[in-house]
């Protein structure tokens, strides 16, 4: 009579054991065909309800025509909150057509604002003394080459 009551118990516990594991097995099946065919969620979009801060992109040019027109394309085309970012596209005395590439750019994206330095001496560096900064935190590009397209310089990918 022991022993019955011994493999009865046994048997239950295995059934119960086996329901756990096809209960377990569904739900990561179920975790894994999320995560691989819908949208994941960035890990950070719990802080994007909070106060972000304004932020300032400062982009120095003289002569880069053969990329300016590319490179603010892309950044005016992003995905963010637009009243919270400001890109500072600085002309720094260039004799090529980037003022106008700047101009028309910053005519279609109001998150760009054009900075056309025609005097004082330095580099575009010296661009960011020109001009009081609105945001708190500043990213800085720098591009040097108008000869590479953007495919050399890594945009776009």
């Amino acid at each position: 009579m022991f022993l019955i009551v011994v493999i009865a118990l046994l048997q239950l516990y295995c059934l119960l054991l086996m329901a756990f594991m096809a209960i377990y097995t569904v739900r990561h099946f179920l975790f894994t065909h999320n995560r691989a065919l819908h949208d994941q969620r960035i890990s950070y979009e719990d802080i994007i309800d909070s106060d972000l801060p304004f932020v300032t992109v400062m982009i120095p040019m003289h002569n880069e025509e053969a990329v300016a027109g590319n490179i603010l394309e892309l950044l005016g085309s992003e995905d963010f909150d637009k009243m919270q970012v400001e890109i500072l596209a600085i002309n720094d005395h260039s004799s090529d057509r980037t003022a106008a590439v700047i101009q028309n750019l910053a005519a279609k994206y109001p998150c760009i604002t054009p900075l056309h330095r025609s005097s004082g001496l330095g580099s575009a560096q010296r661009g960011f003394e020109d001009r009081q900064r609105i945001g708190r935190y500043r990213i800085r590009c720098r591009l040097s080459s108008p000869q590479r397209d953007d495919s050399q310089l890594g945009f776009g990918l």
